[in-house]
Order: C-alpha cells, then structure tokens, then sequence
C-alpha cells in the first residue's frame, strides 16, 4: 500500500500546477548559475586588469632607469652597477647582465650590459612575487 502523503506528492506532481513550480525553480537554477558565472568573469577581469596596470608601470621604471643611465659621465660603472632602490611597491635592481656579456658579439667594445629588474608583490594573486626585467648596454670609456 502506498503512504497517503506519497499519494499527494505523485498527484501534484502531475498537475499543472506542480510543473509551474518545477519549471520555476529550475529556471532560477539556470539564471543562478549565469549570474554567478559572470561575476566570476567579471573578477577575473578585474584582476588581469589590475595586473596590467602594474605591470605596465614597472615596465615604466625600467625603462626610465635605463634612461637615468644616459646620465652618467662614462668615465666609471661602479656608481652605477650594482644598485637597489624602491619606488612605492616596486623595487628596481641594477645589475650586469653576465648572461648577455657572454654571448655578447660587442665584448671588445666600451660596452656593458646592463640588467634593469623591476619586482613586485601583486596583490590581487595573493601576494605572488612579479617581476620584469629590460636589458641595455652602458657606454663607458677606457682610458
């Protein structure tokens, strides 16, 4: 024998009025699940955006500290490499790019390579470290 209260269900279920209540909920399932979808898009997006902005920036730092360079007299490296400074969440690091000089074809001239590294903390990933880093070369003479 079926329970009395089974019976109930079973019957409002075939109603109409059952699968206008089915047909409810299941559409603010689906419109749920758009909307939490595109907040998550929206999030996401917001973040790259954040992360583009800075790197943006630093990319701006190095490239105006390699800029500073052109500054200098040229008769010495050691004011210049190496070198560490902060400029608001950046840090800029100079140093001589060991890696370039290498393979560098320009060795015999008064050249030296120069390594701007721009790094960051991003805090819209967690604090993951970010960095960005330009290389240049230094004139300088040999007397």
């Amino acid at each position: 024998m079926i329970p009395q209260r089974l019976v109930c269900h079973l019957k409002l279920l075939h109603s109409k009025n059952g699968w206008i209540l089915l047909d409810s909920l299941l559409a603010f399932l689906i419109l749920t699940i758009g909307i939490l979808a595109v907040i998550a898009a929206f999030t996401q997006t917001t973040k790259s955006a954040y992360f583009s902005d800075q790197a943006t920036q630093a990319t701006y730092l190095a490239q105006q500290s390699l800029e500073k360079l052109k500054y200098f007299d040229g008769k010495t490296i050691s004011p210049v490499l190496p070198s560490t400074s902060t400029r608001g969440i950046f840090t800029i690091e100079h140093t001589r790019d060991t890696a370039t000089q290498a393979i560098s074809p320009l060795n015999g001239l008064n050249l030296v390579p120069v390594k701007v590294t721009v790094t960051w903390l991003d805090p819209a990933f967690n604090n993951a470290p970010r960095s960005i880093a330009i290389s240049s070369y230094y004139f300088y003479y040999n007397e």
